[in-house]
């Protein structure tokens, strides 16, 4: 960990139980609390990885700049202008391109291509003019961190949005926003819901609601907005507690271990067998 990284862990960690609303994203990832994507490689890989992610330095992939341009069009567009600007049609390879890049670079913004920047724009757009997600994304607060403590451990989250009463929505951009349920199944969208209503409990702030607003990223942009019954987060519920035990064990005992240290046994899976029966069977 350098000092600056140091730095801003010292700054995070004076956070006391509650919402904050002026957490940078750098100071919220610096904080030693863990969160639900901490929970969820635990869930997925193994306490090995998630050891490994918390000392490794974080890299910005090209995803995630245009997932955080997205949310910052969406939920603060107020604050667009000042975080990204978009690349001009320059030839970087003459004289008059390079310095033109050199100062676009100079700015400390975030560049974006302009097709990237007619994607978001219209992503942000579509939310907006949808009729129920518009009215979720008004009348709270946009990027709210929450630090709360669940069985003894401290724990955090950051609400997209978070609305009075208490709401909890969240943005999710992807590539079929009709089919919803394989996205939540896959990047583990239930956990989520779970972890974020138990540390809002764990504050005294039971959650109402914890809504998803989903839109496409290509024309037309669709905009679908969904809620997740309880019997689904009450699984995300129980992998998250499976999981933080895990991390409880691993904490206490100093061990973060992988895979396992025996050989294992290995039988074909069911799909292989299937494939086995249908060829075996086209062959007689």
């Amino acid at each position: 960990m350098t000092i600056f990284e140091e730095a801003l862990k010292t700054i995070a960690d004076a956070a006391v139980h509650g919402i904050r609303h002026d957490l940078t994203d750098a100071e919220y990832f610096a904080h030693s609390a863990i969160n639900c994507s901490g929970l969820k490689l635990i869930s997925s890989k193994t306490p090995l990885h998630f050891k490994h992610q918390q000392t490794a330095p974080r890299k910005e992939t090209a995803a995630m700049t245009i997932g955080s341009a997205v949310h910052c069009a969406v939920l603060e567009p107020e604050h667009f202008v000042q975080r990204y600007i978009v690349a001009p049609d320059v030839d970087k390879r003459t004289k008059a391109g390079k310095e033109a890049w050199a100062e676009l670079e100079a700015s400390g913004k975030v560049v974006l291509s302009a097709s990237d920047y007619t994607m978001i724009s219209s992503i942000a757009t579509s939310v907006m003019n949808h009729p129920t997600a518009s009215k979720l994304l008004t009348g709270g607060a946009a990027e709210v961190a929450v630090f709360g403590e669940i069985d003894g451990v401290p724990a955090k989250c950051k609400c997209d949005y978070l609305r009075e009463g208490v709401a909890i929505i969240d943005l999710k951009t992807t590539d079929d926003a009709g089919d919803f349920s394989r996205s939540v199944s896959k990047w583990g969208y239930h956990q989520q819901a779970a972890w974020y209503q138990d540390v809002m409990i764990s504050i005294g702030q039971p959650v109402r609601a914890f809504i998803f607003v989903v839109v496409e990223k290509s024309a037309p942009y669709a905009v679908a907005t969904y809620e997740l019954s309880e019997e689904w987060i009450e699984i995300g519920r129980q992998q998250n507690q499976r999981a933080l035990s895990l991390f409880k064990n691993c904490t206490e005992s100093g061990k973060w271990f992988g895979y396992g240290e025996g050989i294992e046994m290995l039988s074909p899976p069911a799909w292989a067998m299937k494939q086995e029966e249908l060829l075996t069977g086209e062959q007689a």
